[in-house]
């Protein structure tokens, strides 16, 4: 893992839960400004998880709070590995254990309230994780392989029984100057130690540093045609933006992406808890008798509920700027901006559905635009 995008994942650990609860607090202030109210002051998400802290918890079921903790440490690691610039999928699947936990926990107290809304729960999971997937092998398949503009592997020399390395692709700090390259090649055979059976490789020209580290290549010695492979096929955070800035696809990657990411901005809305589609819970208090999910949680485990929610909001705001990954920072930052308020708008014009049409809904979504789009990149944009 590059130092860069190590050091980024760990500030992303504790940068996500402050900015998780600005957000928060944002959300309030402009939901009670379009029902014509004037709304609670921007740090109120921060003053009630701290209130929560100093009160005393109660717990129904021995095994409630070991899941809760369990929810939080799986989806700040998936948090904490996106912005880390590492493998998508990953990403995914420990977001979704997450939310496995957090559904385990509402369902181990045995309460009538609390076991409705992680069935609920359990069926949003069930319309949005097919649409999230096929959003990440949308991005993989457009700018994680050779589609996009990917890293030069290193030259390489035939040499018979042997295939040596000359040196790293251009721009890459740690290659050998072009004298001590060339030296390499006419003066300096191939040594005894290092000639092995053929499709094999010999670092002559890289020195004993790795290889475009940045690009993902691997250290030198990796026979040619896995480095190739490896560089053109990978779901690494990494990978998608560097293929995307580099390359300059600006809008070309959304216009590429246009079915897929109507449809996860479509799952979206159920993943945020939003309505019409806030089926399990609700950040509303007039829209719940009980709190459906949460019904059973108090005190710090409340608390950490909320803060688990935090660091998920950020990740899939995250989500959403690999879309505009291609555009220049500035506007990308606009327009992730410019979806959460679409998500409050159409939070707060909506009223909540059945779940029997938020899962036909979900699925008709994912079907006809996401599989379609798919296709698409599959069969004609290769």
């Amino acid at each position: 893992m590059n130092t860069t995008w190590l050091l980024t994942g760990l500030i992303a650990l504790v940068a996500a839960p402050v900015l998780g609860g600005l957000l928060a607090g944002f959300d309030r202030i402009l939901t009670a400004r379009m029902q014509g109210r004037v709304g609670p002051p921007l740090f109120q998400p921060f003053y009630d998880v701290f209130k929560l802290f100093e009160k005393r918890g109660v717990s129904v079921s021995h095994f409630q709070n070991f899941y809760i903790v369990c929810f939080v440490l799986f989806t700040a690691f998936a948090t904490g590995l996106f912005f880390a610039g590492q493998d998508l999928l990953l990403v995914v699947f420990a977001l979704t254990a997450g939310g496995v936990f957090l559904v385990l926990g509402a369902f181990s107290p045995n309460s009538p309230y609390s076991t409705i809304g992680a069935e609920r729960e359990l069926l949003q999971m069930l319309a949005y994780e097919p649409m999230l997937l096929i959003a990440v092998m949308g991005l993989y398949l457009v700018a994680g392989t050779a589609i996009g503009p990917t890293p030069a592997a290193p030259a390489v020399l035939d040499t018979g029984k042997a295939t040596t390395i000359l040196a790293c692709p251009p721009g890459d700090t740690n290659r050998l100057s072009a004298s001590n390259q060339a030296a390499s090649v006419s003066s300096a055979p191939v040594p005894a130690s290092n000639t092995v059976a053929s499709n094999s490789t010999v670092a002559a020209g890289c020195g004993a540093t790795p290889c475009c580290q940045e690009a993902g290549l691997p250290a030198c010695g990796t026979p040619a045609s896995k480095t190739r492979a490896q560089a053109d096929r990978n779901f690494k955070v990494a990978t998608i933006l560097h293929n995307a800035r580099q390359g300059g696809m600006g809008w070309r990657m959304l216009l590429n992406l246009s079915g897929i990411f109507l449809g996860f901005l479509f799952i979206l809305t159920i993943k945020l808890r939003k309505s019409p589609f806030d089926l399990s819970t609700s950040h509303h208090g007039h829209q719940e008798v009980v709190k459906g999910l949460t019904t059973e949680f108090s005190g710090k485990t409340l608390a950490w509920i909320e803060i688990g929610h935090w660091y998920e909001n950020i990740l899939l705001m995250g989500f959403v700027w690999l879309f505009f990954s291609g555009l220049h920072p500035a506007v990308a930052a606009a327009l992730v901006a410019a979806v959460y308020f679409l998500e409050i708008l159409v939070d707060n014009a909506s009223a909540r559905l059945k779940w029997q049409t938020m899962v036909k809904a979900a699925w008709i979504v994912t079907l006809v635009l996401g599989v379609s789009n798919l296709l698409f990149l599959f069969y004609f944009n290769r």
